[in-house]
């Protein structure tokens, strides 16, 4: 639900979870039809039926797909405890309800021990195990790459201190020699203040981003701070001070060069997008609303940009932090009826519109009125599955307030 931004190239705002689709996270299998299969159906996406296997190994499992007859097919590797969940709470996939949720345990806990041993021994190694999911990865070398995902995935089974540790190490590890180490130091220092943000901890978050701005003075990766310090205080609703900030960080954009001489920094498609959120949302706060609404405005206006070598953020992410930064509720619930009339693999939407969702972040009076909107419970009605009790602590990555991340 939260999106991520970027501005300069290795410049991230936020963290993001992208919406699964096929080809983000699929791996072409020419030779394992032979795989038992533990459970078979059919979905539909755009009007395209997909057959799906779901096999369950002692220590993976994976969706086969096929896309037509006879064609070629591809495995998507059921890679954390969300997108079990994901599975499990979407309809479209009660065919394998039963089969997935006896591989992964009562309440998810030997999945959650699969993953957390898989954590540990990712740490040995420096290359991502998946496709980067947000600006935050894709900004990242391979190493530093794996680092951000290996403590995403404690962070979602649980391990929030060692998720922080991992972090910090490569922070204190950091020689700060080249370009692409300090580009990397910018990208950890985000990932770990969004971390300890989505623990309701905003004040330490803050001094995060400030000892990274002391740290990467001069350097123009260290814009990556004022950005993100910008969009927690906006969202903690200190508005004038973000207002202050992102203004005085956006004259220094645009004083920039796009292309940094001797470094990899480079502007991204859309990055405006990231400044008029965050203004519209300090404005709202200040009582400003026409001027809100102006940028608003501006923000609809601009088309989704396009990167092939770079995750960017989704305009309906960004559009619906938005909406709940400026408590928005009419905009926050059509963007996300909007977004589960999409025909999407899977809808990930439909884990954090469960009632045992804990979504403090954005205050969960506010949240309660957006997910008990009649326009949302009709469409869930039809959609979703409400996850049994023994789930609660793993959709909510078995902490309250839970820091859901990407």
């Amino acid at each position: 639900m939260k999106s991520s931004g970027s501005v300069l190239m290795r410049l991230t705002i936020a963290i993001a979870c992208i919406p699964f689709a096929w080809s983000g996270s699929a791996k072409s299998l020419p030779t394992d039809k032979a795989a038992t299969a533990s459970a078979t159906g059919k979905i539909t996406v755009n009007g395209k039926t997909y057959g799906i296997d779901l096999i369950t190994e002692p220590r993976a499992a994976y969706l086969r797909v096929y896309p037509s007859e006879g064609s070629r097919s591809f495995t998507v590797p059921i890679h954390d405890t969300q997108f079990a969940l994901a599975l499990l709470a979407d309809r479209r996939y009660s065919f394998l309800w039963s089969p997935l949720s006896e591989w992964t345990g009562d309440g998810m806990q030997k999945f959650r021990a699969l993953l957390a041993d898989q954590a540990f021994v990712q740490m040995q190694s420096d290359r991502p195990y998946r496709p980067a999911l947000s600006s935050n990865e894709s900004g990242a070398s391979s190493s530093t790459r794996a680092i951000i995902q290996i403590s995403i995935a404690l962070l979602r089974i649980g391990y929030a201190e060692e998720s922080k540790n991992l972090l910090q190490n490569s922070i204190n590890s950091n020689p700060m020699k080249t370009d692409r180490d300090q580009a990397d130091l910018a990208m950890v220092y985000v990932r770990l203040a969004r971390l300890i943000c989505g623990e309701g901890n905003w004040e330490s978050a803050l001094k995060i981003l400030d000892d990274g701005t002391a740290r990467l003075q001069g350097s123009p990766y260290a814009l990556n701070f004022p950005v993100n310090k910008a969009a927690i205080l906006a969202e903690a609703g200190q508005s004038a001070e973000a207002l202050a900030l992102i203004d005085a960080t956006l004259l220094q954009y645009n004083g920039q060069p796009k292309k940094v001489k001797g470094s990899g920094s480079t502007a991204l498609p859309g990055s405006m997008r990231q400044f008029l959120w965050i203004r519209a949302c300090a404005l709202n706060g200040l009582g400003r609303h026409d001027e809100a609404k102006q940028e608003m405005s501006r923000l609809l206006q601009i088309d989704q940009p396009q990167m092939s070598s770079f995750v960017l953020d989704r305009n309906e992410n960004i559009r619906l932090r938005a909406a709940i930064c400026m408590r928005d509720k009419q905009a926050a619930v059509d963007l996300i009826v909007n977004g589960l009339l999409e025909d999407d693999a899977v809808h990930e939407d439909l884990t954090w519109l469960q009632p045992a969702y804990q979504n403090l972040s954005s205050g969960r009076d506010f949240w309660t009125q957006i997910v008990t909107d009649p326009r949302i419970e009709k469409i869930t009605a039809v959609m979703m599955r409400k996850l049994p009790p023994e789930m609660t602590d793993a959709l909510n990555s078995w902490s309250a307030p839970s820091a859901q991340s990407h």
